[in-house]
């Protein structure tokens, strides 16, 4: 099952994100700065994490190998599809095919 998480409980989610800090839009989603969703697979100790700045970022983090939340996602991806055509009905995101290493 997925969880989408509230602005207050993005810290839950910090640890996850540690090897990607390098993309700017990590610390400011979860510090707030910056508007995103953040989904994960167990709320009260997430080990997968998705994040979407609402934007043009949609990163993965933590256990590659939960295939539930994986599953889950691709709900998440038909959500951001909606949401970007309907805040940009000219540029919607596209998700290209991708594979998580294991």
């Amino acid at each position: 099952m997925i969880h989408q998480l509230k602005e207050n409980e993005y810290k839950s989610v910090r640890s996850l994100y540690r090897n990607l800090r390098f993309n700017l839009v990590v610390d400011s989603a979860l510090d707030g700065t910056t508007p995103a969703w953040v989904f994960v697979d167990h709320k009260d100790k997430p080990q997968t994490a998705a994040m979407w700045n609402k934007q043009d970022a949609l990163l993965l983090a933590g256990y590659a190998g939960n295939d539930e939340l994986l599953e889950s996602f691709d709900s998440v991806k038909a959500g951001a599809q909606a949401a970007s055509t309907a805040l940009a009905p000219n540029k919607p995101i596209a998700f290209k095919n991708f594979r998580l290493e294991r």
